[in-house]
């Protein structure tokens, strides 16, 4: 399946309420969802909003996990094929990346570490376990709750 548009909810402490965001993995364009239903697109050059249509052709439904954020598409607009990460320390340092062909990689400091499974939900379980093992202060100050 060609994926084109990332869907995720958006918490923050800016907002009241939680923000659907959805970020074009070829163009780094965002569109968001208003709390009155309306869809906002970011625009050049002072990135104005926008009314635009809501994506719904080849969209990405990432799932949410706790204490990890997801951040859409790759380190750099040509990162191709990447859709996105999965991060618990706010820094990267150790990552989950969800690559369009299906496989999930560990990422350590930005390079591929080891493979980890096709289902997402194991993949993070997974990662958990090597930052309990590797990474002992990460665990202990973002993930043993």
């Amino acid at each position: 399946m060609q994926i084109t548009w990332v869907k995720q909810t958006v918490r923050s402490d800016f907002f009241t309420e939680s923000v659907v965001l959805y970020t074009n993995l070829q163009t780094g364009k965002k569109v968001q969802r208003t709390s009155k239903g309306q869809f906002l697109e970011t625009y050049a050059p002072n990135n104005y909003l926008r009314e635009c249509a809501e994506p719904t052709e080849n969209v990405f439904q990432i799932r949410e996990f706790d204490a990890w954020d997801f951040y859409a598409g790759g380190y750099d607009i040509e990162d191709d094929g990447v859709i996105g990460h999965y991060c618990c320390d706010g820094d990267g340092i150790v990552s989950v990346e969800l690559l369009t062909d299906g496989t999930i990689n560990l990422n350590v400091q930005g390079s591929y570490m080891l493979d980890l499974d096709s289902d997402v939900e194991v993949a993070i379980k997974q990662a958990t376990q090597y930052i309990k093992d590797e990474y002992p202060a990460i665990y202990e100050d973002f993930l043993n709750f």
